[in-house]
């Protein structure tokens, strides 16, 4: 490849900084189908070879989900809060 050549394609290289954008978007809850869809990111074939075989990225990744997990949960407790408070004061 010549210094002009661009490379193409996806990702198929493991990098933390990949990892990391991959496990921050898992937090934020979008899901391996979606973020993998992107053209920077890896086919999802790809990453979860990497799942597999990678324990550091595994628990990376499933520490995200869990955090997202718990923010859901969190957003369902404020709406039953919220809920509640208004429920009072219609009475």
């Amino acid at each position: 490849m010549s210094d002009k050549e661009v490379k193409t394609g996806r990702p198929a290289k493991f990098s933390q900084a990949l990892a990391d954008a991959i496990s921050e978007r898992i937090a934020n809850g979008d899901s391996l189908r979606t973020i993998c869809a992107e053209e920077s990111f890896p086919a999802r074939s790809t990453v979860f070879k990497w799942l597999s075989q990678l324990t550091a990225f595994a628990d990376q990744a499933q520490q995200s989900a869990e955090k997202h997990q718990q923010d859901m949960q969190k957003g369902e407790l404020e709406v039953e809060l919220f809920r509640e408070s208004n429920n009072k004061q219609i009475k």
